[in-house]
């Protein structure tokens, strides 16, 4: 979700919202030092500001950046147009994603800056902004009993009231009640709700128009953690319309235009056990899907292609999550996702003998960080090698590759894992094992099945 992140930019008709950069650090700090002693019970006035330091404000925005990489909080600065000052900053919170997309916003503004309407401005703004551009269906305010002034922003602003919530939140040594303000996104439920009834209806065999926007909503569903929107749906749908040839050049490689300019493939990447995994896993089926048909067909630029395939391969050696199926949110597989994809590359009539190496370089790293597959990854990935032994390299080459493998991968050390060389040889067996019966299924390439039913027993206890 980067590319949504950085996209998190609004202005109004006095401020721009934006996230912070490191020089705003100047602005920001005299802006804190201009502060008046406080004004309300709720507003924090003047304080010290000598120890904040560049350093310590890079820090800072690093944290904001790297919570928002995890969809926890996202923090945005208010700046005045005018003149650049920076007035204040918006916080929103992830509650919980899942069926439920909700939210929770807090703001301040400097109290130099107290009068000026900027908090009713900013809230208007950021509000929209959340909905609009983190999916977020329900956000709320939560404000202490007997703050009058943040219920006076909160109405102004369109939140309504809900409830008080009794010992919420614990302040000053005590659980204290607070008042809950909701507003809910109603332009993102009825576009989903469009969006979700034309995929059932184009999914059971009706016609619908595949507009750009219709497309922009695949793509933007792509990593939802509602395996029944994600997998069911969203991608069952696009597999039918490029599988059905349903879709045209233009579209094809508007898609894949996205896809890469987005850099979907690295969404959250440094974070292994976020829910960006899904995102990356089903991209990686959009790429495999393209590229599966487009290798009779012929229909995408070699431009396009060659630029997949460089992605997809640089993407492969950097995935670190390799689960499975995920409770609640379903398959996330980015392992055998991403062998189905190899196998799309290898037979691919623009892959070259230069990515099949890169196949096989990124096998063994598979391999090499298995840390115990139980979704029958092996077997998947063996299908991609016998796809691969069809293309570009001879059964002597694959044969050496095999045999050099039982030998690195019975040598790997890991500091962290003890386990780490059992696991991965323990893939390379199952491997081995899908690889040969694939092959004699076949009838090809016997030399090679001497080779893995000789390697098997070596293996073997």
């Amino acid at each position: 979700m980067e590319q949504i992140k950085n996209m998190l930019l609004a202005e109004t008709e006095r401020l721009i919202i934006r996230p912070y950069k490191i020089e705003d650090y100047v602005n920001w700090l005299n802006q804190h030092n201009e502060r008046k002693v406080a004004q309300t019970k709720y507003d924090n006035g003047y304080s010290d500001m000598s120890s904040y330091t560049r350093e310590s404000f890079g820090n800072w925005i690093a944290d904001f950046h790297r919570r928002a990489l995890k969809d926890e909080m996202y923090v945005l600065g208010n700046f005045r147009k005018s003149d650049g000052v920076h007035i204040g900053k918006i916080e929103l919170f992830t509650i919980l994603r899942m069926d439920y997309q909700w939210a929770m916003m807090g703001y301040s503004i400097h109290n130099q800056h107290f009068g000026n309407g900027y908090a009713t401005e900013a809230v208007l703004s950021a509000k929209q902004l959340f909905f609009d551009q983190l999916g977020f269906h329900r956000i709320e305010l939560h404000i202490n009993t007997d703050n009058h002034v943040s219920v006076k922003v909160a109405k102004k602003t369109g939140f309504q009231y809900e409830c008080t919530r009794k010992s919420f939140s614990y302040e000053e040594g005590e659980w204290k009640d607070f008042l809950i303000y909701y507003q809910t996104n109603k332009k993102r439920k009825d576009k989903m709700t469009t969006y979700i009834t034309d995929l059932k209806r184009f999914i059971s065999g009706e016609s619908i128009e595949i507009s750009h926007e219709f497309l922009d909503k695949m793509i933007e569903n792509i990593g939802s953690v509602d395996p029944v929107l994600r997998d069911e749906l969203n991608y069952s749908a696009f597999w039918k319309l490029i599988n059905n040839e349903q879709l045209s050049k233009q579209q094809i490689e508007y898609i894949l235009t996205n896809l890469l300019d987005q850099e979907l493939l690295m969404a959250d990447i440094e974070n292994p056990e976020s829910d960006g995994v899904f995102t990356r896993s089903f991209t990686v089926l959009f790429f495999a899907a393209i590229l599966h048909v487009d290798a009779s067909k012929k229909i995408v630029d070699k431009k396009f292609v060659r630029r997949t395939i460089d992605a997809s391969l640089q993407y492969l050696m950097k995935e670190q999550n390799f689960r499975g199926f995920v409770e609640k949110k379903g398959w996330a597989h980015a392992a055998a996702h991403g062998a189905d994809l190899l196998g799309s590359i290898a037979k691919h009539p623009f892959s070259t003998e230069e990515d099949a190496l890169k196949i096989l370089t990124n096998i063994h790293r598979v391999f090499s960080i298995a840390s115990g597959f139980k979704d029958d990854e092996e077997e998947r990935i063996a299908r991609s090698f016998v796809t691969l032994s069809q293309h570009h390299l001879t059964e002597t080459q694959l044969s050496e590759w095999l045999i050099d493998q039982a030998q690195t991968l019975k040598e790997i050390k890991n500091d962290t894992n003890k386990f780490q060389s059992y696991y991965a040889l323990l893939a390379f067996k199952n491997f081995l094992k899908s690889a040969y019966f694939l092959l004699e299924r076949e009838n090809m390439h016997k030399s090679l099945q001497d080779t893995i039913k000789d390697l098997v027993k070596e293996i073997m206890y």
